[in-house]
């Protein structure tokens, strides 16, 4: 029985419907701005067959990035003139170009959808995408954010990635024994209104009776008795977890 969160976000033993009755929901977790998981992701996606995709994003920001994202790709290339030819590939500045670019998951799952006739839908709540991405212009895209963020030392791009697939991979091995101090810090009330949000519109979705495969950040496929996550609110409808990086498709 699917389990309910309280307005505390305990988890309770209050039905949100009844798990028979859903298909089961293939989650895949990602590494947000690795875009050279694409083909894998879209690998997988072939594999799993899915009759519907749901995308963690909101449809505010797939609408606000639309019509904003060449507006900022041209503030950014502006403001790299005024920063010391050394630090304009700086991994930083690369991380920062994709974070203003749509994300991969949704291009990717689009591109399936359209060559496969599934349909795409962006699931994740519009509250935080509207408060944040109309600052993006003010707040990320001037001079000084660029120069502290290329302050630090740089490395590979690549090397970030495989760093933050490591760490991923294994809090997701390690689950159960996750310290209360990172549960506190990071799975936190706007989080968990969020996942509420999600829960509830894939909930609506899976009983449809389709095949259901959700994308979205690594952190959502969490497992934990104390994390209001939605891997944790759909328990018993998952049938099956993947973690993709670049080519590699971890299944958990």
């Amino acid at each position: 029985m699917l389990r309910r969160p309280s307005s505390t976000g305990v988890l309770t033993d209050k039905p949100l419907s009844d798990a028979h009755s859903l298909r089961p929901l293939s989650m895949v977790g990602t590494i947000h701005l690795d875009r050279t998981a694409i083909k894998g992701l879209y690998n997988l996606l072939s594999l799993l067959e899915p009759e519907l995709i749901c995308v963690e994003i909101s449809r505010f920001s797939v609408k606000y990035r639309q019509r904003h994202q060449e507006l900022w790709l041209a503030r950014l290339r502006e403001i790299l003139e005024k920063v010391p030819c050394g630090k304009r590939q700086h991994f930083r500045i690369t991380l920062l170009e994709r974070q203003l670019r749509m994300p991969f998951e949704w291009e990717t799952a689009l591109m399936y959808g359209k060559t496969s006739k599934v349909p795409v839908i962006a699931i994740d709540s519009s509250a935080i995408s509207k408060e944040e991405l109309p600052r993006w212009g003010k707040d990320l895209l001037n001079l000084e954010n660029l120069l502290l963020a290329t302050s630090e030392p740089d490395m590979p791009v690549d090397d970030y990635f495989s760093r933050h697939y490591g760490r991923a991979l294994t809090l997701l091995s390690m689950e159960d024994a996750l310290s209360d101090s990172f549960i506190g810090l990071v799975f936190n009330g706007r989080w968990c209104k969020r996942e509420k949000t999600m829960t509830k519109r894939l909930i609506d979705i899976c009983s449809a009776r389709r095949k259901v495969t959700y994308i979205g950040g690594w952190m959502h496929l969490l497992q934990h008795r104390d994390i209001l996550s939605l891997a944790s609110l759909n328990k018993d409808i998952v049938k099956d977890r993947f973690l993709i990086t670049g080519d590699k498709v971890k299944k958990l």
